[in-house]
């Protein structure tokens, strides 16, 4: 059975199916991306997940070029998402931004495209303009959409307040077809609440950092009920934490790996079972540790 004939989708509010994991390619650049990204489709990786602020668009697009001209992969197979940098929020910023980034990556169109962040660079976190700015990009994400050069929008690291706001303003008229948030069993108490108001208006949430930048499987944070199940399924912590994530969010994941072997093993996690009472012993082991983020805080922005 080749890799993706396993790989659940995840349908999207528009009917769009979405890989329900993906690669992640943060701070990935150069020859390490062009590696990491031909590794990860060999693998059976489908969905490749980018960023303008990453600044890895043309090294992604030329590997994706390499690999469709040589019959490896076709367009239509694969799931490329990126996002709007903090700088370019705003209609029209927003909109050649993305223009760009189709550009770089050598693309017609783009299967998801994301606000990344959402403030805007340069301003006070209570700002009153980041919320003018959101709702301006939010409206070229929606005339890119119309357009076809996005099939479905979005955004990431929206709190439960952003995408209340948003979904509940005037003009908008497209929700978000996903959210993009940082998730993993130190901060599901927080970011439960972000998936039970998604989940009231079609959103489907996309974990990211499902690792915490690493530390929740280097061995240097203690997870207790994760290696517990580890143990008794025989599997990676690694896997755990995926399959973890798969069942806690309803729109996938998005993850890294340092080398081909972790991305074929990271993948097995699609096919692991764990029962409900392993997901229940994991989320009962951190009850009582302060939720902790390995990334950016968005909360404080109005």
């Amino acid at each position: 059975m080749s890799p993706t004939q396993f790989m659940p989708t995840v349908q999207l509010s528009n009917g769009v199916s979405m890989p329900a994991l993906g690669l992640g390619t943060y701070r990935l650049k150069g020859e390490a991306c062009r590696r990491a990204v031909k590794d990860a489709i060999e693998a059976g990786y489908r969905l490749i997940d980018t960023a303008s602020v990453y600044k890895n668009e043309e090294d992604i697009g030329i590997t994706l070029a390499a690999l469709m001209k040589v019959g490896t992969i076709k367009r239509e197979d694969l799931f490329i998402t990126t996002k709007i940098a903090p700088k370019d929020m705003g209609e029209e910023k927003t909109y050649n931004a993305a223009l760009e980034s189709l550009r770089k990556l050598g693309l017609d169109y783009v299967d998801l495209l994301l606000i990344h962040w959402p403030g805007t660079q340069g301003l006070p976190l209570h700002n009153p303009k980041n919320i003018t700015n959101r709702l301006a990009t939010w409206t070229a994400l929606e005339r890119l959409h119309k357009s076809r050069k996005a099939r479905c929008i979005g955004v990431s690291n929206f709190t439960a307040e952003h995408i209340r706001h948003l979904v509940s303003h005037p003009s908008t008229t497209v929700h978000p077809h996903v959210n993009q948030i940082e998730f993993h069993p130190m901060l599901y108490r927080t970011q439960v609440g972000v998936v039970q108001e998604c989940r009231k208006w079609g959103v489907k949430v996309q974990g990211y950092s499902v690792f915490g930048e690493g530390r929740l499987v280097d061995g240097s944070v203690n997870l207790g009920g994760a290696e517990v199940v580890a143990d008794r399924v025989g599997a990676s912590i690694a896997q755990v934490l995926v399959k973890w994530a798969l069942a806690r969010c309803d729109g996938g994941a998005v993850i890294k790996a340092s080398s081909k072997e972790r991305m074929v093993e990271n993948l097995g996690a699609v096919r692991l079972h764990i029962e409900r009472k392993d997901l229940a012993l994991i989320d009962e082991t951190m009850k009582d540790t302060e939720d902790t983020r390995f990334c950016w805080d968005p909360t404080p922005i109005s």
